[in-house]
């Protein structure tokens, strides 16, 4: 793809109606379907080591924890939203979206936002937002495998057909990587319950299956994947379950309405549900074990009017309902629950609604929004969002940017209550305040983007140990 073609994608992500990457008043990145084929990467958490800010990496209890712009995620990745197709996709127990739900073969593109996007998405757009374009190709079956030198393997079918206004894509996927095992010693010095050192496996599986079905403005999608890895143990020990397997799995389903009601007038509307689970040993002999899983509901409404090429207004609504259906340690072999970590059916709701307000005028670019939020646990929060693009020529800009964001406390922040480590139901969001300076040019197949931010996070969320010793809170 050539850089004059790459300029003319429309993205989906940066407002509700589609622009190019310059006119975008977010700061953008593209990797297309030919930059993944090309560079052989293998998973998504590949794709996205590639751009500059961000970096994936393994924590004691989770893999491909995404972090960008120098903020580290607590354990788990949740202050960078993932979309697929424009559908925010996390799960609710610890706030967390999953790169390896995705298989690159079902890619068409990888659209990200580096910096706050809360105005138009909510919770957990807080330092950068991931939106994954799938295949819309028709008439196409393909069936894959490739393998690097670090002994991963990926595996890949795709069919793809259209009948009139009909379209369809199935894709499945398996990803399997196992390095040489490395021994690990003992967290604590002397041994940690007798332990010493043991052997640490790490491999990692995943299995991954999605398909999309549209006619006209209406489009379904359905994604289902399960991940296994070996994992350090809860106290980076083998007698607290180290080298065992994680076993995490998940659901995601969801309907979505486009359609130009004018020339002028578009409305979109957004149903989902996912499900989540997870289970994995907390003993060598797996006779203790944690098995959770929770569910998010979450119902969105768009209005755009754009009487001429030079405003845009939008306008929207959302709903969102997440529960812990259960989080319990428990006794495999004799199928006994030994403690509840989180109460059952532990939830919270929230409803929001948002608008936006565009000016556009021979090189001037503006935009300014925000979104009010209630939510049944921390209560009210507002967050806003001002732009400003200078086209200097058709070579040269320059964008301003003020964004907030926030993000919502996780069930397991809010209602854990385990002897290590505690919950606070007092929790506020987590706020984030950017002011960024971005500067784009482009000379033949050069493109050249120069980009400088401050960002200031409040209310950070992290765990702390009381001088009293344990639990942590």
């Amino acid at each position: 793809m050539s850089l004059s073609e790459l300029l003319e994608i429309e993205i989906d992500i940066s407002e509700t109606r589609k622009s190019s990457l310059k006119q975008s008043p977010s700061t953008i990145s593209i990797i297309t379907r030919q930059e993944i084929a090309k560079r052989k990467y293998l998973t998504l958490a590949d794709t996205l080591m590639s751009i500059p800010g961000f970096d994936v990496q393994n924590t004691v209890i989770d893999r491909n924890v995404v972090t960008a712009r120098g903020d580290l995620q607590n354990f788990y990745s949740n202050k960078v939203l993932l979309m697929i197709n424009g559908i925010p996709s996390w799960q609710p127990t610890y706030g967390e979206g999953y790169l390896s739900r995705i298989d690159v073969n079902s890619i068409e593109r990888i659209e990200i936002i580096s910096g706050p996007s809360s105005v138009l998405y909510g919770t957990n757009a807080f330092i950068a937002v991931i939106n994954v374009v799938l295949r819309n190709q028709t008439n196409n079956i393909e069936a894959s495998f490739s393998s690097d030198i670090n002994n991963s393997y990926r595996s890949s079918f795709l069919i793809s057909e259209s009948f009139n206004y009909l379209k369809f894509m199935v894709n499945f996927g398996t990803f399997h990587n196992r390095n040489n095992p490395i021994e690990l010693k003992s967290a604590n010095n002397p041994f940690y319950n007798g332990d010493s050192t043991f052997q640490f496996d790490n491999t990692y599986t995943q299995r991954k299956f999605t398909t999309t079905l549209s006619y006209k403005g209406h489009s379904l999608l359905l994604n289902n994947y399960e991940n296994n890895f070996n994992y350090m143990g809860a106290n980076h020990s083998y007698l607290s379950g180290g080298n065992n397997f994680v076993f995490d799995g998940g659901t995601l389903i969801s309907y979505n309405s486009n359609h130009n009601l004018t020339n002028d007038l578009n409305f979109s509307s957004l149903l989902s549900y996912e499900f989540f689970k997870r289970d994995f040993a907390l003993s060598a002999d797996r006779y203790t074990a944690i098995e959770l899983n929770s569910e998010r509901v979450d119902s969105r409404l768009n209005l755009n009017y754009k009487p001429n090429d030079s405003w845009s207004f939008d306008l929207g609504a959302n709903a969102e309902f997440n529960r812990s259906k259960e989080h319990n340690a428990i006794n495999p072999a004799l199928d006994i629950k030994i403690r509840e970590n989180i109460p059952t059916n532990s939830n919270y709701y929230a409803t929001s609604v948002f608008g936006q307000i565009q000016y556009s005028y021979s090189f001037l670019n503006l935009q300014a929004g925000s979104r009010y939020t209630y939510n049944s646990i921390f209560g009210d929060n507002i967050s806003s969002r001002f732009t400003s693009n200078f086209n200097i020529n058709s070579s040269n800009v320059i964008k301003l940017i003020y964004a907030e964001a926030f993000r919502t406390p996780s069930l397991l922040e809010l209602y854990f209550d385990h002897p290590t480590v505690i919950g606070n139901q007092n929790l506020n969001p987590e706020k984030n305040y950017s002011y960024e300076f971005s500067y784009l040019t482009t000379q033949d197949e050069l493109y050249f983007q120069l980009t400088a931010y401050y960002q200031s996070i409040d209310n950070l969320i992290k765990r702390f140990t009381p001088e009293t010793g344990p639990p942590s809170e």
